[in-house]
């Protein structure tokens, strides 16, 4: 998510964080310096116990998905990112199909399209396919997962598998009567 406010300059304020976020600019230099940064939210993740016992409940569920991985991957995978993979990343990823744009405010909404139009590419290459659907099996990847860290009180989380909810109504219902059921059963109450 990318965002601004202003009081004044709306218009050129949108037309330049459109144009930032249309066309990247990637370094050796810039590159080295986030992968020192996220090397550094990675540590702190490894820190927090919170973090920790999500990412273990993830990796100790799924056997091949790759939410198993930390979403902030780790740092030899932070250490194989260039410039040439964040530009075919962009070029992949950042097209009007996958962007939504909201406007707030006392502003003319044909300027906000036009900006828009003239700001973003336009859609004339093909949507990029999933490279894998990953198949998973209904059992976990290991039963349970255990971190020490000094904590005031232990913590854990506790997953349970089931096939993919169907869409529309039924699909929301089952939702809703999970959500309950974890509650009644492990919420504070």
């Amino acid at each position: 998510a990318y965002y601004f406010s202003c009081t004044e300059n709306f218009e050129k304020s949108l037309a330049l964080l459109l144009e930032f976020v249309s066309t990247p600019y990637f370094t050796d230099e810039t590159v080295a310096k986030e992968q020192g940064i996220i090397g550094q939210e990675i540590g702190m993740n490894e820190d927090s116990p919170d973090t920790r016992v999500f990412e273990n409940l993830m990796e100790g569920m799924y056997q091949n998905h790759p939410i198993r991985v930390p979403i902030l991957g780790t740092k030899q995978t932070i250490a194989r990112i260039t410039p040439k993979v964040l530009y075919q990343c962009h070029k992949a990823f950042y097209r009007p199909s996958n962007m939504l744009l909201c406007v707030v405010g006392d502003v003319d909404p044909d300027a906000v399209v036009r900006i828009a139009k003239e700001q973003l590419p336009g859609e004339g290459e093909r949507p990029v396919q999933r490279a894998q659907v990953w198949q998973e099996e209904m059992s976990t990847a290991a039963k349970t997962l255990c971190a020490n860290m000094e904590v005031a009180m232990p913590m854990f989380q506790l997953g349970f598998k089931s096939v993919p909810l169907p869409d529309g109504d039924e699909g929301v219902r089952q939702e809703i009567v999970g959500d309950l059921a974890a509650e009644a059963l492990f919420g504070e109450s």
